[in-house]
């Protein structure tokens, strides 16, 4: 069996405990990771320290053309990097192959653009009696935190505005799919960037904690759960550190009177059965005007039918499993203890291992816990309304604030409606896509900060304002 371990440049430890993958498909053992000890650890920080030193000198120039690097070699390890992906998390090849891999380039050269980056030059406010001198300044080290649905994408999400704006960074994958991050690793030694301005340490659960509490390290970024993130915040609170939280969501997606049902139903597949249903952002509470609901609940189960589970790697599957056991078993008891006393569910099918055909479940209360609690699962909550008024308070009647979405042929109406959602991402007649350009995060229980887009860039620097006197100082002591 193959044994993976955390990847610090050229550097090697000594392998002392480890912890075993377990593939989603066949619910078999396929390879083990070692687990980073408190050597590798105190390395990858020593690294990181002298990396950032290094990197933060470069000139913004410099720093790009390491990503653009980094972004060349993705392209050239592209199949490498979705068949590992593919292995860990079960997502469709098709999937992988049309997206991740690309998106994670796209993030790279978006932040190597001197267009973007530009905003952390030097900038100059000119009066009469004085001067304003505004600079961006590296936090120095940052521990991203990586999710398992998208392991590539997260992990270059928050390496590209960490690295242009002169950050170093220890990343920690998922336990359940820590292989793209290594190689992603390993292609960054491959470039003109210092050694050990990128490392990977494996065991999350186990080592994350240990490194929130570092006081060497200033920044950390987290794709995860809301418990996670509260555990992160408090646990960072002593050194006051950055944090940036991209954290889960019940997000609703409303279906206006005026609707286009077809284009709706589409919508609403994408949102809610993309990727097994394990994305944040998913709206997995949809709201149908009740003049169209049952149009829109037959063409929605219709189609659900005709998505085809199967092998990850057949190019004609659409799902695949979800990502193991114990995820699958918390997904069917949520929902066995939501259905105890109301609603009623249809499935496309039986569960067979962590197969979960997509779902719909109706009749249910707003307040049900299905409705309520992020399942990360292709469940679909279908509710229907009479008046936006209505609608609008039981979309934002949630503790989470990551997405919203809204169809509806009158493009200046459904905007004067998404601006009463209480939502950071959002769509109009469309769902769950992420131009390089759109910034992502939530508000309330969803997170704070933003990834993706330019305004990351403010949370992976942080601004020094310096006052230069034009006139003698005015002092009345002296």
């Amino acid at each position: 069996m193959k044994t993976y371990s955390s990847f610090m440049g050229n550097i090697k430890t000594i392998e002392q405990d480890f912890f075993e993958k377990i593939d989603p498909v066949t619910q078999k053992v396929v390879y083990r990771c070692a687990v980073a000890h408190e050597e590798a650890m105190e390395i990858a920080i020593k690294m990181a320290q002298e990396s950032s030193l290094i990197w933060r000198k470069k000139t913004l120039k410099e720093r790009s053309d390491v990503l653009l690097e980094i972004a060349s070699l993705l392209q050239a390890y592209k199949k490498e990097l979705c068949d590992l992906d593919c292995l860990d998390t079960g997502r469709p090849i098709s999937e992988l192959m049309s997206v991740d891999v690309d998106s994670s380039i796209e993030n790279l050269q978006y932040f190597a653009k001197e267009s973007v980056y530009s905003t952390l030059l030097p900038q100059m406010e000119y009066h009469e009696d004085y001067n304003l001198e505004k600079t961006h300044h590296p936090y120095g080290i940052c521990l991203g935190l990586g999710a398992f649905n998208y392991p590539l994408q997260v992990a270059c999400w928050k390496l590209a505005p960490a690295f242009i704006a002169g950050n170093s960074m220890i990343f920690c994958p998922s336990d359940h799919t820590p292989r793209s991050a290594l190689l992603l690793a390993e292609l960054i030694n491959k470039t003109s960037a210092p050694e050990g301005l990128f490392s990977v340490l494996l065991g999350g659960r186990r080592v994350a904690p240990k490194l929130v509490e570092d006081g060497r390290i200033s920044h950390i970024s987290l794709t995860g759960s809301v418990p996670t993130a509260q555990k992160i915040i408090a646990a960072s609170s002593k050194h006051l550190k950055k944090t940036v939280m991209e954290l889960g969501g019940k997000s609703p997606l409303l279906i206006l009177k005026d609707a286009h049902v077809e284009e709706a139903v589409k919508g609403a597949l994408m949102a809610n059965f993309y990727s097994q249903g394990e994305i944040c952002s998913n709206a997995t509470r949809v709201y149908v005007h009740e003049s169209i609901y049952d149009s829109f609940r037959s063409l929605l189960v219709e189609k659900m039918k005709s998505i085809r589970l199967g092998d990850p790697f057949c190019e004609k599957t659409q799902m695949g499993p979800l990502i193991s056991s114990e995820h699958t078993a918390h997904v069917l008891s949520i929902i066995k203890e939501g259905l105890k006393n109301e609603g009623k569910s249809f499935q496309a099918g039986e569960v067979r291992g962590n197969y979960f055909p997509p779902m719909l479940i109706e009749d249910v209360d707003d307040d049900n816990l299905i409705a309520q609690e992020e399942l990360f699962a292709p469940v679909l909550c279908l509710f229907s309304f009479k008046s936006e008024e209505e609608v609008i308070h039981r979309a934002n009647k949630t503790l989470y604030g990551l997405s919203a979405g809204i169809f509806s042929q009158n493009i200046e109406h459904a905007q004067k409606v998404m601006l009463q959602l209480d939502a950071g991402s959002c769509w109009i007649n469309n769902y769950n896509v992420t131009p390089v350009g759109m910034a992502f995060g939530g508000t309330k229980m969803s997170g704070r900060g933003r990834e993706n887009a330019q305004e990351a860039l403010s949370d992976y620097s942080w601004m020094k304002t310096t006052y230069i006197e034009k006139k003698k100082v005015d002092c009345p002591y002296f």
